[in-house]
C-alpha cells in the first residue's frame, strides 16, 4: 500500500473489522485476505478519483480526436458533457462501455471504428443515428484491416467475447443498431435523460436508465451499469445506484459470496440474499456502491495476494 493511503487504508480495515462483528464475513478471517480488499477498495476509489480530476482539467481536444494518438473516449466524453453536447458525450460513453480498454492495444478499436481508419470523416453520433447500415456495410468491409495482427488491438476485459462484425447478430453493428434504435425511440439521449427527471430519487432515476439500457442487444447487466455509472460520474444526469447490482454479475457476485461465505445450511447464497449484505458493507465503509462491486470483483480474483486490475 502506498504511504498516501495508509490513513484510508487503516480507517477501511477498522471499518471491516468492527462490521465483522455484526456480520459474519469468512473471506477475511486471514489478515491477510482482510489486507488485499482494502487494497482493492483503496484502488477502486482512486479510479473514482482519476475521473474526477480529468473533469476539473482543461483537456486537449486532441483527446477527442480519433486520428490523434492521445484520443481517449472518457477525456472526450468530459469534453463534450462541459459544452453540452450531450449526443457527442454519451456516443463517447457508449464507445468507452462498448469497446473498453485493451490492455496492450489501448483504445485502438474504439479510434479506429470512431475515426473509419483515418478514410475521412467521422462515425460520430449525427452519422451514426443517420444511416446506421451504412456504419454496418462499412464495418465488414474493413474487418482485415479493423483486426489486423501486427498492431496490438482488442476489446477491453469486460467486453472480450464481442466481434466487429458488422451483420452477425453478436457482432458490433448489432449492438450499436440496437443503441441507436433505443436512443432515437426515446426522443434522443437528451429526451430520454430529461424523462428521469420524473424520478423521485437519483437512485431511482439510475434504476430506469439502467432498465433501459439492459434492452440494448448484447449489453447485459455489466455494460448497462457500466454505462449508468459513467452517466453520473460525469453528471451529464443526476442518477446513483441505490443498492448493489448482483442479479446478472460474474465477478462482484463471485466476490460477494466469497466474502459473506454460505448460508446457515450452507448453500451457496443467492444475489437477492447477498444485498443487503453488500448495502450494510457499502454503508460501513462510507464509499458508493460501484466501489464495492468493483472492489469485490477483483479481490476475488486473487484474495491472498494484491494484484491491480485494468481494462
Amino acid at each position: 500500500m502506498k504511504p498516501a493511503d495508509r490513513e484510508e487504508g487503516e480507517r477501511l480495515s477498522a471499518a471491516l473489522r468492527e462490521l465483522r462483528r455484526a456480520l459474519p464475513m469468512p473471506g477475511i478471517s486471514h489478515p491477510k485476505r482482510l489486507e488485499v480488499l482494502v487494497e482493492q477498495i483503496i484502488e477502486s476509489l482512486r479510479r473514482n478519483e482519476y475521473i474526477q480530476r480529468l473533469r476539473g482539467r482543461d483537456l486537449p481536444s486532441s483527446s477527442a480526436d480519433p486520428n490523434s494518438p492521445t484520443f481517449d473516449p472518457l477525456m472526450a466524453a468530459i469534453r463534450h458533457a462541459k459544452a453540452g453536447a450531450v449526443d457527442d458525450a454519451c456516443w463517447m460513453v457508449f464507445l468507452y462501455v462498448h469497446f473498453g480498454k485493451h490492455r496492450t492495444g489501448g483504445w485502438r478499436y474504439a479510434s479506429n471504428v470512431f475515426g473509419k481508419l483515418g478514410q475521412g470523416g467521422a462515425w460520430d453520433w449525427a452519422a451514426i443515428s443517420r444511416d446506421v447500415p451504412a456504419f454496418r456495410n462499412w464495418l465488414d468491409r474493413n474487418q482485415v484491416e479493423l483486426r489486423r495482427r501486427d498492431i496490438p488491438g482488442g476489446f477491453g476485459n469486460h467486453r472480450k467475447y464481442e466481434s466487429l462484425a458488422g451483420w452477425s447478430p453478436a457482432g458490433t453493428g448489432e449492438v450499436v443498431a440496437s443503441y441507436v434504435a433505443l436512443i432515437l425511440g426515446r426522443g434522443g439521449h437528451a429526451a430520454l435523460l430529461a424523462s428521469l427527471k420524473s424520478a423521485r430519487t437519483p437512485e431511482e432515476a439510475f434504476e430506469a436508465l439502467y432498465q433501459e439500457l439492459r434492452r440494448v442487444h448484447r449489453f447485459g447487466r455489466t455494460a448497462a451499469f457500466d454505462y449508468s455509472m459513467l452517466i453520473s460520474k460525469l453528471a451529464i444526469a443526476e442518477v446513483r445506484p441505490g443498492h448493489s447490482y448482483l442479479e446478472g454479475a460474474t465477478g462482484p457476485l463471485s466476490g460477494a459470496r466469497a466474502l459473506f461465505g454460505t448460508d446457515a445450511h450452507g448453500h451457496q447464497r443467492s444475489a437477492k440474499e447477498l444485498r443487503p449484505h453488500v448495502a450494510r458493507l457499502q454503508e460501513a465503509l462510507g464509499v458508493s456502491f460501484d466501489v464495492v462491486e468493483d472492489a469485490l470483483c477483483n479481490w476475488q480474483k486473487s484474495p491472498g495476494s494484491f494484484k491491480p486490475f485494468r481494462g
